[in-house]
């Protein structure tokens, strides 16, 4: 059934009944129309063909995409989600479709790339629109390679935001094959391999270790995901855990970094909430939390009072329950419209790659989502985004 969804771009409504809220709400979304009201905010019979520059090649595709097996000069060795392949095809598509491509640095030690030189990158998506018309969107990019000694300049095109979803989207597609400890030896080995590259530590002192601003949150979200339920799928059955895997990979950065390591709000009465840490400092007698993990919204509660009609002899008042308890869980329906209860909350959204890419790096990626609201991209050093 996952597959089914997957390869023609549908939908999977996680719901007790077709009776349920969350079922009705999910299916009038799918089939809710422009703001004029005359066609349905999808399109249909897409297709996604990428083309590079000599210097590195396109190693995959992960998302409700399915491959052409077209071969082209700009298709790569190594092969990463539905690789070997220029061209993808998607049975339908939104505003909000996300596709993560993966690309590799393929110019050899003896044919380095001068500093300075660009490399270019074109998309090409095709679609029809509910109206009936064919529409061709074609996206030229275009990044100056940097130095690989320059560690500077390549920190500072570093989005680890979209660096963490990239690398989400790998683990959760590798457990179609892989075994979950190995996955997690590979997010290890990676991790390890970054900050080892760009971390300023002294030998045998721990303590010592230092990463800059463009690093210092990464570690944070491999140490979530490891302990997410992409990977941790004890008390979680099947259906729940293939679920959780197929809306990762078509949401946006945004929404699946809230995925991998859920958002906390305080909100009290002296001003805007804020959030806050996910840990038991964060409770508060004065403040209200809110926690927010995508598929569930959950809120503390405090016991109501006795009936006012039951005298203090007769009823005793209940205890209080304890800040952490958990009273309410509304899962969000499974399309695009809680969106903007997010943008409210003031979630801010990942910024395009302000840099470029070193060479040595053997894998790169790039994530595309088209919206309303602009494009949330970036990837591994130097990640290229396209509009859909």
């Amino acid at each position: 059934m996952r597959s089914l969804a997957e390869k023609s771009g549908g939908y999977v409504v996680m719901s007790e009944s077709f009776e349920g809220n969350i079922f009705k709400q999910s299916f009038k979304a799918v089939f809710a129309r422009d703001a004029r009201g005359e066609y349905l905010r999808m399109c249909f019979g897409g297709t996604l063909e990428v083309l590079t520059s000599s210097e590195f090649k396109v190693c995959g595709a992960i998302g409700n995409v399915n491959s052409l097996a077209k071969k082209s000069a700009s298709v790569g060795e190594t092969e990463i989600g539905q690789g070997n392949t220029c061209a993808w095809s998607m049975g339908a598509l939104d505003e909000d479709t996300t596709v993560a491509l993966y690309f590799e640095v393929t110019n050899q030690a003896n044919q380095p790339v001068q500093q300075g030189q660009q490399r270019y990158c074109q998309f090409l998506t095709s679609y029809q629109h509910a109206s009936g018309q064919y529409r061709l969107r074609v996206t030229t990019l275009a990044h100056t390679w940097a130095d690989t000694a320059q560690l500077q300049s390549i920190s500072s095109g570093f989005d680890q935001e979209a660096a963490a979803v990239l690398m989400a989207r790998i683990a959760a597609h590798k457990t179609q094959t892989e075994e979950a400890f190995d996955i997690l030896r590979w997010i290890d080995r990676m991790l390890i391999r970054l900050v080892a590259k760009f971390g300023d530590y002294r030998k045998d002192d721990p303590a010592s270790f230092r990463v800059s601003s463009a690093f210092s949150l990464y570690p944070q979200f491999m140490f979530h995901l490891r302990r997410s339920q992409f990977l941790q799928v004890f008390g979680n059955s099947p259906d729940e855990t293939a679920y959780n895997r197929m809306v990762l990979m078509r949401e946006s950065t945004t929404n699946s970094l809230i995925m991998i390591q859920p958002t906390l709000l305080a909100y009290t009465f002296q001003g805007e909430p804020q959030p806050v840490l996910l840990d038991v400092t964060s409770i508060a007698p004065d403040r209200i939390l809110l926690l927010d993990t995508f598929f569930q919204a959950s809120a503390p509660r405090a016991a109501a009072p006795p009936p006012s009609h039951l005298s203090s002899s007769s009823h005793r008042a209940p205890s209080p329950l304890p800040p952490p308890h958990i009273l309410a869980v509304a899962p969000y329906p499974t399309t695009g419209d809680r969106l903007p209860r997010r943008d409210d909350l003031g979630v801010a959204q990942a910024g395009l790659p302000r840099g470029s890419r070193a060479r040595e790096f053997p894998l790169a990626a790039a994530g595309a989502e088209g919206g309303r609201r602009g494009t949330v991209a970036g990837a591994l050093p130097g990640a290229d985004v396209h509009r859909v």
